[in-house]
């Protein structure tokens, strides 16, 4: 019998704070049929720092960012008419972003000849006799700053209410950045002759902080992870995915939201409060077929959620 194949990544770790949400949108593939374009400025916004970091020319790199905006639109997508993030602000993003980074003291390592940009992971972590569980992900660049190796990762934010002191300080115990330090030493264990310096990378976060107007563009100080975190995590990690398997066996997926109000997120209501907030005799299926499309999970595929 060939196994099922389940690939997770930090974005969808996040979501196991209420298995049912990680039920449909994970194991399932349950999305929203309309596309949120605060998400999509988010991923038209990565566009174009993996063309810029892969030196195809920040003029490039912006042609491939708008175009991807376009095609999201041209898909369905609307934008709000309150929201600024629409596509002038993402030309304003992206352009300013180049000239706060013009003269950059982050050099981007090469691996194999090639710019060490959106360097993909794809690594089995657990398995049973019926599904294996791989962990996936995407790292944004790896290089050196001031002759450190460094992980580097970009997040975007807005700037309302963000203290940008604490909002570095949170990456210091992050699902995200612990996953990538996770991988990367993992990595360097099976390919000791290419990645022997990978064990253990320290993270840097590029953050945008978006604002109606001129954006800010601010960097973190090198955040290394100590060994009592890394540990704690990595037992965190094998337990859940242990329970994980479980739950995949016995297809049981508790509403465990409504106790630790996982049926919230930064954008509001989570994306299935349709289904799990249905009237009574409302089917399932029927909600299912007029509010959202199956689209298998791969995080190789979808980018940063």
């Amino acid at each position: 019998m060939n196994k099922r194949i389940l690939r997770v990544d930090a974005s969808s770790l996040k979501l196991l704070g209420c298995p049912q949400r990680f039920n449909l949108a994970i194991v399932r593939g349950l999305r929203k049929s309309l596309l949120d374009s605060r998400m999509e400025f988010g991923s038209a916004v990565h566009v174009f720092l993996k063309y810029k970091y892969d030196d195809a020319g920040d003029g490039f790199a912006l042609e491939k960012a708008l175009e991807y905006w376009d095609t999201r639109v041209s898909q369905g997508m609307v934008v709000n008419e309150c929201d600024f993030r629409d596509r002038g602000h993402l030309y304003l993003t992206c352009v300013q972003y180049s000239l706060a980074y013009v003269k950059d003291k982050f050099k981007i390592a090469k691996i194999d000849g090639k710019a060490a940009t959106e360097m993909s992971f794809a690594i089995p972590v657990a398995a049973d006799d019926q599904t294996e569980i791989i962990l996936c992900g995407t790292i944004d660049a790896i290089g050196t700053l001031y002759g450190q190796r460094v992980f580097m990762d970009h997040k975007s934010t807005s700037t309302r209410g963000t203290y940008i002191p604490t909002f570095f300080r949170s990456y210091e115990l992050n699902t995200q950045m612990l996953t990538y330090n996770y991988a990367l030493s993992r990595v360097s264990e099976m390919y000791p002759d290419t990645f022997d310096w990978a064990s253990n990378l320290p993270c840097i976060i590029n953050g945008i902080f978006l604002a109606k107007g001129n954006n800010k563009y601010e960097r973190s100080g090198i955040i290394e992870f100590s060994s009592t975190v890394r540990e704690a995590f990595e037992r965190q990690l094998e337990n859940t995915f242990k329970e994980l398997l479980d739950s995949v066996r016995d297809n049981s997926w508790p509403l465990k939201g409504l106790v630790n109000d996982g049926c919230q997120s930064k954008f509001g209501m989570c994306e299935f409060s349709d289904i799990c907030g249905r009237p009574e005799g409302v089917l399932e299926e029927d909600v299912v077929s007029l509010h959202y499309k199956t689209v298998p999970y791969d995080p190789m595929k979808h980018g940063k959620l």
